[in-house]
């Protein structure tokens, strides 16, 4: 087992938030996390999160904020996983993505099919849908500072 490194962009509108749908055939449950992903040997973190929303959405996105760092460990598929996940806040460069409720595309890295949306906060804040990491909505909440990126 190895600890995974990713980068995550939380990118808000009017207190909602893009994420993209999961789902753990091993407990049945369905969550959701920013969108983002591994980052490759030789790549800073930002990279990849730039990397990664032009290969999920074929789009481009701003990089606001210095990264927060969370260390994230998880069950999945019955598995233990551990995560070092770099969030930045991030924005959409094109602004058609903030009029669109959802959008389905593929992850060129596992070839799987996902759904991307925008969910109100306060569905996280309630209990009734799951934001992953699991800190990440207390992190959303606490009003914390984010440096901004230059």
């Amino acid at each position: 087992m190895q600890i995974r490194n990713i980068a995550i962009g939380v990118i808000e509108d009017n207190d909602r938030i893009f994420v993209f749908e999961g789902f753990d055939p091993a407990d049945n449950s369905v969550f959701y996390r920013p969108l983002g992903g591994g980052i490759d040997f030789g790549e800073l973190a930002q990279e990849a999160l730039v990397r990664e929303f032009q290969e999920e959405l074929n789009t481009r996105i701003t990089i606001e904020s210095k990264p927060r760092v969370m260390e994230n460990r998880f069950e999945l598929y019955g598995r233990p996983c551990h995560e070092i996940v770099f969030v930045f806040k991030a924005s959409f460069v094109d602004p058609e993505f903030y009029s669109h409720r959802e959008f389905t595309s593929c992850d060129e890295g596992s070839n799987s099919a996902f759904t991307a949306k925008w969910i109100p906060l306060a569905d996280f804040r309630s209990g009734k849908l799951t934001l992953v990491p699991e800190n990440l909505l207390q992190l959303l909440d606490s009003h914390a500072h984010w440096l901004p990126n230059h």
